[in-house]
């Protein structure tokens, strides 16, 4: 059987081939379970107090409920995951086999194996549960589980052909959220038109049709590796799936394309659409605003940066100017030499809480113009808060020597 990695050119024809054999049927199976909060709780309690991973495993058997040690340990992979130790994760995860005694709870474990980034583990724990229980044993449940561990651990290549040999060893009928991870699978391993080529196939020829919230996550995830072609090509196929009325988080998706290429018309163009739509979820938030100053701030154009600012601080709410939009007004004020200005936007921050802390620039320009006490009111405030940065007046004095 030719797999969906064989080769380029038969991708797209092989990738067809099995998809007519996969999607015979629909399901309506998630594969969600959300931690309860009392157990999200009590392990927050126990890591957050134990500062080291190795002592926390050990913590994990005290918990007189298996439901909540199964969450335990998933924080604890989590920590252990920055340590490298996979022979402790691997014994840790394994030692949770024998309490997954529900599909639910397996489903669960084949998740943590992907926080330990072990879906080798994943992959073996599913056929081994296959091998002793039969079939009925798995479902499409434990199929989107073991396909979210591939993701999570970086995997994404791998889980075509892992889709399609699964799906035709087993006989699983994919589910809506199984297709939405091999899509995005596809997106990241750089394969979009295999990922429109299932997108059109499981729509047109199996009446599968992707929830809005699996679109959204798509196109947050290509923006995050800066496909521009492939947002506004899978936003064509959004509305199309007849959700025309995006929200906030997908119209920010296209906000940042546009503003990213410095095609300032084109975010204005954006955000009026969003101040029209007529319902509050697709109203701008900050991070419109956010990529607008960033776009305004390329084109240099200062005037309108600080117009931009005045308005989030005018609306306050949902607009509010945060972190990012203190540090990015801050830079431009101070790469166009208005330190004045650049002060006052440093003195919002701390009454925000939300304190820039890169400020060489800043202070170099208030000493340049003579204002000595605004510099040193500027160094002691972030020296107060970072204590290691009590050398930054000496950097500045000596990079001002020469005036």
């Amino acid at each position: 059987m030719a797999f969906l990695l064989t080769s380029v050119s038969r991708r797209s024809r092989s990738l067809h081939h099995h998809l007519r054999h996969l999607f015979s049927t629909s399901s309506t199976t998630t594969s969600d379970a959300h931690t309860p909060p009392s157990v999200s709780t009590v392990a927050d309690s126990v890591f957050c107090s134990e500062p080291h991973p190795h002592r926390a495993i050990s913590t994990l058997f005290s918990f007189p409920d298996p439901s909540c040690a199964r969450y335990a340990a998933d924080h604890a992979l989590r920590r252990l995951s920055h340590s490298m130790n996979f022979t402790v994760r691997s014994q840790l995860l394994d030692s949770f086999l024998p309490l997954a005694s529900s599909e639910k709870d397996f489903a669960a474990l084949l998740v943590s194996y992907g926080s330990a980034f072990l879906p080798g583990r994943a992959l073996a724990a599913f056929r081994q549960r296959l091998a002793a229980s039969g079939p009925s044993s798995v479902s499409v449940l434990s199929f989107n589980a073991l396909l979210s561990a591939f993701m999570r651990s970086r995997c994404h290549r791998e889980v075509p052909d892992l889709f399609v040999r699964l799906c035709k060893e087993h006989s699983i009928k994919p589910d809506v959220v199984s297709c939405g991870l091999l899509i995005k699978a596809l997106f990241i391993s750089n394969r979009s038109y295999d990922a429109f080529s299932v997108l059109k196939h499981i729509r047109d020829e199996r009446g599968i049709v992707l929830t809005y919230q699996i679109y959204k996550l798509l196109l947050v995830s290509l923006r995050s590796r800066e496909k521009f072609k492939e947002v506004n090509q899978l936003w064509d196929e959004m509305l199309a799936a007849g959700y025309n009325k995006p929200d906030c988080t997908a119209y920010n998706v296209k906000v940042w394309c546009h503003a990213f290429r410095g095609e300032l018309e084109k975010v204005y163009e954006v955000i009026s659409e969003m101040e029209a739509a007529g319902f509050n979820r697709a109203q701008p938030d900050t991070v419109t605003y956010n990529y607008l100053i960033g776009c305004l701030s390329k084109k240099d154009r200062v005037e309108d940066v600080k117009e931009v600012y005045e308005t989030m601080k005018s609306k306050k709410g949902r607009c509010s100017p945060d972190a990012a939009t203190f540090r990015n007004v801050l830079s431009c004020l101070c790469r166009h030499g208005d330190f004045e200005a650049g002060l006052e936007v440093f003195r919002d921050s701390l009454s925000n809480k939300n304190m820039v802390t890169e400020v060489r620039n800043l202070v170099r320009g208030l000493v340049q113009e003579g204002k000595m006490d605004a510099a040193k009111e500027v160094v002691k405030e972030v020296t107060n808060v970072q204590p290691s940065r009590t050398s930054l007046w000496k950097e500045v004095e000596e990079s001002n020597a020469g005036f």
